[in-house]
């Protein structure tokens, strides 16, 4: 198995002894900036906590969603209060991704990276906007084949082993396009400035890892011909956003994924001119 592969267990691993209990998060939590409580861990050592809110699409608090904050070793689970606001405290002062788990409440899971500092609250730059499952998963299982996904939008296929589903869920891809403007906040977003020509998808199931050839389409998106785009994906591992490789326009204007990409995930996919 690959580093990478052994990486993937580690996290789910982690994961499931994370969701063993909550953190104690409870409602009453804050999005205001200010000191972790506690300062610092049970030996005295420096921790770390985040928080922020989570809304739907029209603005309002999504309640009773699942947060987990996750390194490589350990994940910290905290829920929503009735104000969509999360918090969790007790961190080790370590880069984390951000989860979270909002399919049980009709949501798409997601996740974004966070930076954090010891002792201080570390918070993401807006609200997280809940992205809506379909109800209409594709099934695509890991033996390969072709799909038409978010509404006829984008085009995936797989080769024999491309696609690695999470252990224990269907092999069935639900993919929603949403505004870039609605992604949650990454480390890096290339699509600032360019909103109106970027497509951006979140792909559930979550975690989803891919491990051999895809071909990718944009159908649809009127440019040039020969007109470049670069392909963005989510890691869900560290949730940073990597660069996977470049589409160009063809001849009826739809994008198509370029030899030699390296998509490792199919988490949230954004495409943005170059």
């Amino acid at each position: 198995m690959s580093q990478r592969g052994w990486a993937r267990i580690g996290m789910i691993v982690a994961g499931l002894l994370g969701g063993c209990g909550d953190d104690g998060a409870t409602g009453g939590s804050s999005v205001a900036g200010g000191p972790c409580e506690p300062a610092a861990g049970g030996r005295g050592e420096a921790v770390a906590c985040v928080a922020g809110a989570l809304t739907d699409t029209s603005g309002a608090p999504v309640v009773g969603v699942r947060v987990s904050a996750c390194t490589l070793m350990t994940c910290i689970i905290g829920p929503t209060d009735e104000r969509g606001q999360y918090r969790i405290e007790g961190l080790p002062v370590e880069p984390h991704k951000i989860e979270i788990l909002g399919v049980p409440q009709g949501y798409m899971t997601m996740a974004f990276f966070q930076e954090v500092k010891a002792g201080e609250m570390a918070l993401p730059d807006r609200d997280i906007v809940m992205v809506p499952l379909t109800g209409a998963p594709v099934a695509l299982p890991e033996s390969g084949g072709e799909a038409v996904l978010a509404g006829g939008v984008l085009e995936l296929a797989a080769g024999d082993g491309a696609l690695v589903y999470p252990i224990g869920v269907p092999e069935e891809l639900e993919v929603a396009r949403v505004d870039p403007e609605d992604l949650p906040p990454y480390d890096v977003e290339p699509w600032v400035g360019k909103e109106s020509k970027t497509f951006a998808f979140v792909v559930n199931p979550f975690a989803m890892a891919v491990e051999g050839e895809i071909e990718l389409t944009i159908k649809g998106a009127g440019a040039a011909p020969g007109t470049p785009y670069r392909l963005y994906t989510a890691d869900h591992i560290t949730g940073r956003l990597e660069e996977g490789g470049s589409l160009v326009a063809d001849d009826a204007g739809d994008l198509v994924l370029q030899p030699g990409a390296t998509v490792e995930d199919l988490t949230t996919v954004v495409i943005v001119p170059n």
